[in-house]
């Protein structure tokens, strides 16, 4: 009998994020895995209503960036702290195939809007700066 999740798809597809609570009290760190088909990033912030262009690094880096958890609620395990977490994700393990999926809208205080931003995508993109606990690097881009 074949194990769950035994096809081609996961095999090419599938790759791991690794996501990093840490309390800013005690530092206590809490570490969290899951699996991921495609990386859904948003364009920054910066390139919303400028028609200019973007780097797919800003994009990725935005993505990346560690957020602070205020007013979310959670309790440190080991102090008990409430609200004063940080949460940062980085890849953990690359898929064979990488899917970059890039939020095309944006949605505003009225309605929901498109982006005509140009994202500049290099023919190699170096992904080590996002990958840091990852003994295989996916260096090279193709896109389509």
């Amino acid at each position: 009998m074949r194990a769950t999740d035994n096809s081609i798809i996961t095999d090419l597809f599938e790759g791991q994020l690794m996501s990093k609570l840490e309390c800013q009290k005690c530092h206590y760190q809490s570490l969290t895995f899951d699996n991921f088909m495609d990386l859904s990033i948003s364009i920054p912030r910066k390139s919303i209503r400028i028609t200019g262009y973007v780097d797919v690094n800003e994009c990725l880096a935005s993505y990346m960036t560690a957020e602070k958890m205020d007013k979310c609620g959670y309790k440190c395990q080991k102090c008990g702290a409430i609200d004063n977490m940080e949460k940062d994700m980085t890849i953990y393990r690359f898929p064979k195939i990488l899917v970059i999926h890039l939020k095309r809208f944006y949605q505003s205080t009225m309605r929901r809007e498109k982006l005509s931003t140009t994202v500049f995508i290099p023919p190699t993109l170096d992904m080590r700066a996002y990958a840091p606990h990852s003994s295989k690097l996916l260096l090279l881009f193709h896109y389509f």
